[in-house]
């Protein structure tokens, strides 16, 4: 799961934890016809370093270390991301992008710089990013019926399971969840799980949505880009939903249902089940505690409040 690496939320920037060197940056942008200083961005992420070249563009280079599973992540991103702007997702356009590995350790892109700032770093509340949400929702409604052709399907990552005792039992054994929060968190998901099934129909997934793939604008709390596609999948398209702190899902919904997208009581369901997978293994990654809790797909009242919004998502499973 490409998720988030532990950073104090905008006030470290990485510079200190960066495998690359800015004369290595450098290069690629001169190789590029880029100019402009070259500055590293705070960690937004577990697979990819990130760097500034000038005020318009951002260079995304595999972290040396990482699996060389990551390296398919540029020919995804650069398949997936032509392929979702001509359908006119938000995203900012690829410039460049190189999967050789002969002038740089590790693959890299390089995209026009998206306006306003990260949602996962803002200092604004889940709440000043309702229109965010909303438009969010839009966009996935948009994305999910984006046909796929042959061009991007054979650089899709499988679906993944979602093993939601796992992580039950996993949470119990950190202390995230107490052993009666544990079993009554197997009795919601199996009663949500029966309401939510097999999914109708399976499309192309951004399958990593969360704050800090999000760009948004603090002046109207409305979305300017959706970032990263290096985990996109042909799957159910409820996991796109499922990394969302769970207070802004009933806002992604009501976009989602708006643009004509079929947010049945099934597919709410199989976010939900999907979500508490990602939330019990935030929740058990010791390098999420240093980013803000509020964020996180869990709310910050932890299993309670999680149980009472699934009842207000859907009711009867509760």
């Amino acid at each position: 799961m490409s998720r988030l690496s532990g950073c104090d939320l905008g006030a470290v920037v990485k510079s200190a934890l960066m495998s690359y060197s800015p004369s290595l940056i450098r290069a690629i942008a001169l190789r590029h016809g880029l100019s402009g200083e070259v500055s590293p961005l705070p960690a937004g992420g577990m697979v990819n370093e990130a760097w500034a070249i000038g005020d318009d563009h951002i260079l995304r280079i595999v972290m040396e270390g990482s699996d060389p599973a990551c390296d398919g992540e540029a020919v995804r991103e650069t398949a997936v991301v032509a392929l979702v702007r001509r359908a006119g997702i938000k995203t900012p356009r690829l410039v460049a992008s190189d999967t050789t590995q002969t002038f740089a350790p590790r693959p890299y892109t390089v995209y026009e710089r998206a306006p306003g700032e990260t949602i996962g770093f803002s200092r604004l509340q889940l709440a000043d990013w309702d229109k965010a949400w909303r438009q969010l929702g839009a966009e996935l409604a948009t994305l999910h019926s984006i046909p796929v052709d042959e061009v991007v399907a054979p650089t899709l990552l499988p679906e993944r399971a979602h093993d939601v005792s796992n992580w039950s039992l996993r949470a119990t054994d950190a202390g995230v969840l107490t052993e009666s929060q544990a079993q009554d968190l197997a009795m919601v998901a199996r009663r949500v799980m029966e309401i939510g099934g097999s999914a109708e129909a399976r499309c192309l997934t951004h399958c990593d949505i969360h704050p800090w793939n999000l760009m948004g604008s603090p002046s109207d709390g409305s979305l300017a880009a959706i970032l990263d596609w290096g985990d996109a999948t042909y799957g159910d398209p409820a996991a796109d939903l499922a990394s969302m702190p769970l207070e802004s899902v009933p806002a992604i919904l009501a976009g989602y249902r708006s643009a004509g997208g079929n947010a049945s009581a099934s597919f709410v369901a199989r976010s939900i089940v999907i979500g508490l997978t990602t939330a019990l293994w935030e929740a058990c990654a010791p390098e999420m505690a240093s980013f803000e809790r509020s964020w996180w797909r869990m709310p910050r009242g932890g299993w309670e409040e999680t149980r009472l919004f699934i009842s207000q998502m859907l009711p009867g499973a509760v």
